[in-house]
């Protein structure tokens, strides 16, 4: 087990006791707000999330939905960061926030009856390229391929492309969607996908079109009506700190925000692709916040106070996709871990350190 992985069954543990003993109930202030996220709901058959293992089942999000409606005060997005900054901000119960990344149209056909019936408000963060099923990200592409062909077919496929011109091209099957996320750029430069899609005798198009994995913009209206607001997830999922130069990383924000703004959707918030510091860096946040946008969600270590979020102007979110039905594991996730990542970091000198630039 890596150094994650007894992280996270030490929180378990901790957060099982203290659920056992009755601490169950977190008191704290609007300022600090829980921004809780998914991607996709449903059994996670799909061809286009198989490898990903980002599908929460609908009985188990239900639960969660149970859960935070019996725990906190569940606000709209804008509100619960408004609250962050009001001088009246409460402390009778903590505040959380829903959101999904990606667009995807399970959203619509799962999480929203679950949402309607409770009466909760949540947050969509679309990638623009996406909507309407036109195309696929890369990573629901590779997920599709190895779900379709079989890993030991897909891997040596990218292997011999990738080995034209990428040096360090040999990547086990297990390790192909990492892999093609830390060699993004240079998949960027040489159309790798492009060409294994070409091998196969495969149109892009015609996969996403026949998958339907993200949402529709009718759709999208009508959920507006039911309390859902849209914000931008990036034009096309790109791990924006593999970007190497900034004009890629400002393209792929900019092009989101001039689509979304057309349609008049919420423009105030951006969440970065994968949402780790090493996704997305600081030309990311800077090219963000010139382009229009108010804050950046980024997965960070959950916790969102006050004076970091007013200077960073960046809101930290707790995933909880893979998350159990449990009260004890939700209670972990959501209050447990980011309280100790929170408090390791601040321990960690090395931790504190900035994260160093991107290539301009």
């Amino acid at each position: 087990m890596n150094a994650n992985g007894m992280f996270l069954a030490a929180t378990d543990r901790l957060g099982s006791c203290l659920w056992t003993i009755g601490l169950r109930r977190p008191v704290r202030s609007g300022r600090d707000p829980r921004l809780v996220y998914y991607h996709g709901i449903g059994d996670g058959q799909s061809l286009c999330f198989r490898f990903l293992r980002d599908e929460t089942p609908r009985d188990v999000f239900e639960s969660h939905l149970d859960y935070l409606l019996a725990h906190y005060r569940i606000l709209p997005l804008q509100e619960a960061v408004e609250e962050m900054f009001s001088s009246t901000a409460t402390t009778h119960l903590p505040v959380c926030s829903i959101s999904f990344d990606d667009g995807l149209r399970s959203v619509y056909t799962e999480a929203l009856p679950a949402l309607r019936e409770r009466g909760l408000p949540a947050t969509v963060f679309l990638n623009t390229a996406t909507v309407g099923n036109n195309t696929l990200t890369w990573v629901h592409l590779v997920s599709y391929l190895l779900a379709e062909f079989g890993a030991q077919t897909v891997t040596e496929l990218f292997n011999r492309l990738a080995a034209e011109h990428v040096t360090d091209a040999s990547c086990g099957e297990p390790e192909i969607l990492a892999w093609c996320r830390a060699n993004f750029e240079s998949n960027l430069k040489t159309r790798l996908l492009d060409r294994v899609l070409e091998e196969l005798g495969l149109s892009l198009g015609e996969i996403a079109r026949e998958q339907r994995t993200y949402l529709e913009w009718d759709q999208i209206t009508s959920m507006k009506q039911h309390g859902i607001t849209f914000c931008s997830h990036t034009r096309s999922h790109a791990p924006l700190g593999r970007l190497t130069q900034e004009w890629q990383v400002r393209e792929e924000i900019e092009d989101a925000y001039e689509v979304l703004k057309s349609r008049g959707e919420n423009l105030d918030f951006v969440s970065f692709p994968f949402g780790m510091r090493v996704d997305y860096g600081d030309v990311a946040v800077r090219c963000a916040l010139a382009c229009g946008h108010a804050y950046a969600l980024e997965v960070g270590n959950g916790i969102n106070k006050l004076d970091r979020v007013a200077e960073t102007k960046l809101l930290a979110r707790v995933p909880l996709g893979n998350i159990g039905s449990k009260g004890a594991q939700l209670y972990s996730a959501i209050e447990v871990r980011p309280t100790l990542k929170s408090a390791i970091k601040n321990w960690l000198p090395s931790q504190r350190t900035s994260a160093p630039q991107q290539p301009g």
